[in-house]
């Protein structure tokens, strides 16, 4: 049985906790004020324990608050980090995809030899090349076995 490796929290994950936070912190809000006009209409002075209990949500709204604006900060460095892995990945792929296409030109390798020797070492399978590629060259796979 393979064992799948644990993937770190993704950018639509932490999307979806910030939209949380802030559902959670309108739907407190608008309890907090509704309970504040229904201490108004009353015009009496609120109990203690009602003054106590509307200044713990008070407490607890800011809160909530305060974890929306620090998830936003977040996701938006999740997407920063993300955006600059993809761009640094980019680069080094595209350094090293010049590189070899250096050697195979030293080696006069073909186009078709190129395209193969590309795809055999970034780990594609026979199978996988072949569906990849057209009918027409099914001959790369006589050529694949031959050379490994």
């Amino acid at each position: 049985m393979l064992l799948r490796a644990r993937k770190e929290p993704g950018i639509e994950r932490s999307a979806m906790i910030v939209a949380l936070y802030f559902f959670c912190a309108l739907v407190f809000g608008i309890d907090i004020i509704l309970e504040i006009g229904h201490e108004m209409r009353e015009e009496q002075h609120p109990s203690f324990s009602s003054t106590v209990h509307l200044v713990m949500e008070l407490f607890a709204e800011a809160a909530l608050i305060f974890a929306v604006i620090l998830s936003c900060q977040s996701y938006f460095r999740l997407r920063e980090i993300s955006k600059h892995e993809h761009d640094l990945g980019h680069a080094i792929r595209t350094g090293f995809d010049k590189i070899l296409m250096a050697k195979f030109h030293a080696w006069s390798l073909t186009k078709s030899e190129r395209e193969i020797a590309v795809l055999a070492i970034r780990g594609v399978s026979i199978r996988r090349f072949l569906f990849i590629e057209s009918p027409r060259k099914a001959l790369s796979k006589a050529t694949c076995t031959t050379s490994m």
